[in-house]
């Protein structure tokens, strides 16, 4: 949708079509897409995705009880151990963040060093 907005927004910018005409062509789109939105609905697209999300939301729920056990592996971590895993991350992002500061000082020094030496051109 924010797709859309952004080329509204494009099309309002080129001051070739007022809003109202941009809504109209954009109206008229839909319209003519109409039924190949319904042929798509109608394969049972939106059903498959439901299913999907009711079988995750069950593992998700399922994960955080005590005698979890993913038997079948499918990756569902429990809250525990997500929160462990943002933790290690949170510590490696600083911990690299610290070495790029480091080597951006060590960079600025190097710099410095050739420039008071005259081997950097001029």
């Amino acid at each position: 949708m924010s797709c859309l907005l952004a080329s509204k927004k494009n099309y309002l910018k080129q001051n070739l079509l007022t809003n109202y005409q941009v809504r109209g062509a954009f109206a008229n789109y839909v319209d003519e897409q109409k039924s190949d939105f319904k042929s798509i609905a109608a394969s049972g697209y939106g059903d498959q995705s439901q299913a999907s999300l009711s079988e995750l939301q069950t593992l998700f729920a399922a994960s955080n009880e005590e005698d979890f056990d993913d038997t079948e592996y499918s990756g569902v971590m429990t809250s525990e151990e997500i929160k462990i895993k943002k933790e290690d991350l949170k510590a490696v992002n600083a911990e690299w963040k610290a070495h790029l500061k480091e080597i951006k000082a060590l960079a600025t020094n190097l710099f410095i060093e050739l420039q008071v030496l005259g081997f950097l051109p001029k």
